[in-house]
């Protein structure tokens, strides 16, 4: 195989790296630099800048900018430029292109295949649209690899010796990692994924720039918000001050001519302590610990049995992370690998070890899971003779991968003909909470009784994290194979509804919401319809919405009495069945 580069792309920042004699060595980039932003500019004639020559744009052409674009990637969004619209698939292709363009020059040979690391925690359609990105960048992607299995490579190439529980915390500029896994005599063996693609470092700028922003509004009585300007130039200047505040006590912001307000320029100066930038993120750094206990449930161990936590991306560089993380696993934590390279560095050596290229008696062998379910819809029956729909899990969460799981379903009604396949990525009963990632009808079933015909339906999950699902009429052996568009499809937002009591609305609203629950919890039937009710209300309370939380709220009460007046109608049916049985 022709030569294979490593690549990380980050949401912040992006690296490039290839195995020269055994040893990795990280591509610089045509200004000299080991580290990329992850930053794009095109201007008017569609020339594209990456890096920080696009990052020197930011504030004179933020319009034409495009920073974060990872955390896009899988939904349909748009970003536009000079009237002219962009997928996130392809501003991350441009990543992609400079990079690979970087390592030719450096290596003075074509280069067609590459590897490109994500976030355990991406779904199949976001790793889809990664590939996707390197398909436009003219490029083979070889492999998808999740960045902490990536960062333990890095680990293990030096520690093959070693047997040892590893649990990696891996937090980004755009998304949260934990996984716990086991290494002994060069098998690094993945137990367990679980994270939020929803978390990052990003959020901690964000808060930052609201607390800024706030503030300056009270101050200055004026309306900042909606000028992209202003909001740019603090934007960088809160980065700077986050990155300064890992090493210092507190730090200036000061930005002259932030923003003119009735022809009058207004500056910006203010001291930010760590203590502040702590209370202002402490909350989202806890929560992380909510994926850490899960992670190591569904590995099936305890604090007490990890051995070692290893600190993977630039956001653990903030020293209230590895403060709270200390709180749980006192001196495990180490720092012994390069939090902003590690990721880069594993992207290298699974090109090794694809090449078949580690020295002689070297061994190192990688095992990874699959973190989310993936199941099909499907008709179920309760005690009372109720049909609902439900998920049936074909491929549990954290199930060792490449994978191949069969199930066999039978029709549901006389002389039916076809059966329509929805696949489904999650860990919810209801469907319709899930991500939907594709369906297909395969026809040609003979026209039997009710159950007397099956279909087989296997999904095989390789070990780029891609799924293909095949449905067989058992009878007959005809076959169809599920072709996914990933361009039609786009992930469930998820949103953190924890605190929605917090919220000043909540008060008003906490009766019906906790009744609503309490159905649910007790109800003879299923009730999605009630439960998608209460997110939208809860939705409403967070945003603070007045006219919307008033609405569903009504809404919620005619769901309420509704499901009474239903379930009245099945236990008069049970009651009835149960006199005519007594009759007989």
């Amino acid at each position: 195989m022709n030569k294979i580069v490593g690549i990380d792309l980050g949401t912040s920042t992006s690296e490039i790296a290839y195995i020269k004699e055994g040893k990795v060595i990280i591509i610089p980039n045509d200004l000299g630099e080991l580290i990329t932003p992850s930053v794009v500019n095109i201007d008017n004639k569609g020339n594209i800048l990456v890096g920080n020559k696009a990052l020197d744009k930011l504030l004179l052409e933020p319009n034409q900018t495009f920073i974060e674009t990872k955390r896009l990637i899988g939904s349909k969004t748009t970003l536009k430029s000079l009237n002219k619209e962009y997928l996130p698939d392809e501003i991350l292709s441009y990543i992609i292109d400079y990079l690979v363009k970087c390592a030719e020059k450096h290596l003075k040979e074509k280069i067609d295949n590459i590897i490109i690391t994500v976030p355990a925690y991406f779904s199949d359609i976001q790793r889809r649209h990664i590939i996707e990105s390197g398909k436009l960048a003219g490029k083979n992607v070889i492999r998808i690899l999740n960045e902490p299995t990536s960062a333990a490579l890095d680990y293990g190439l030096d520690h093959l010796d070693e047997c040892k529980n590893i649990l990696v915390y891996d937090l980004g500029g755009g998304t949260l990692d934990i996984t716990v896994l086991q290494l002994f005599e060069g098998v690094i063996d993945v137990k367990s994924s679980f994270g939020n693609n929803k978390l990052g470092g990003k959020d901690f700028d964000e808060a930052l720039i609201n607390y800024i922003i706030n503030d300056f509004i009270k101050k200055n009585k004026c309306d900042i918000k909606s000028d992209i300007l202003a909001f740019m130039k603090l934007k960088k200047a809160v980065l700077e001050c986050k990155i300064a505040l890992s090493n210092e006590s507190n730090y200036e912001i000061k930005i002259p001519f932030f923003i003119t307000v009735a022809n009058k320029p207004l500056s910006l100066e203010m001291i930010i302590t760590r203590d502040l930038f702590n209370s202002l993120i402490k909350d989202m750094i806890l929560s992380t610990l909510n994926n850490v206990n899960q992670a190591l449930n569904d590995a099936k161990l305890t604090k007490e049995d990890i051995d070692l936590v290893l600190l993977v991306g630039g956001s653990t560089k903030i020293p209230l992370v590895e403060e709270i993380l200390k709180e749980q696993f006192g001196e495990k934590i180490k720092r012994v690998v390069d939090p902003d390279l590690t990721v880069v560095k594993g992207a290298a050596i699974e090109s090794m070890i694809l090449n078949k290229e580690l020295a002689h008696g070297v061994n190192l062998i990688v095992s990874d899971v699959c973190p989310y379910t993936l199941g099909i819809s499907c008709l179920t029956e309760n005690d009372l003779g109720v049909r609902y729909t439900i998920t049936d899990p074909i491929i549990e969460r954290n199930t060792t991968i490449p994978t191949t799981k069969k199930r066999i379903y039978s029709t549901v009604y006389d002389k039916q003909k076809a059966v329509n396949i929805k696949i489904y990525q999650g860990e919810q009963i209801n469907p319709k909470k899930n991500n939907f990632l594709g369906e297909y009808t395969i026809d040609g079933i003979p026209p039997n009784k009710a159950l007397d015909e099956s279909v087989e339906i296997s999904f095989s999950y390789d070990v780029n994290g891609i799924l293909e699902v095949n449905t067989t009429i058992l009878s007959t052996k005809k076959s169809k194979k599920l072709e996914i568009n990933i361009n039609d499809q786009e992930l469930t937002e998820e949103i953190d509804f924890s605190n929605w009591q917090m919220s000043a609305l909540a008060k008003k609203y906490k009766t019906i919401i906790n009744k609503a629950e309490k159905i649910i919890n007790n109800s003879l039937l299923p009730q999605p319809d009630l439960e998608d009710i209460i997110i939208e209300l809860k939705i409403a309370i967070i945003d603070e919405n007045v006219e919307a939380a008033i609405s569903y709220k009504d809404e919620l009460l005619e769901e309420i009495d509704d499901i009474a007046n239903k379930e009245k109608d099945v236990m008069d049916k049970v009651i009835q069945n149960i006199n005519e049985g007594i009759k007989q």
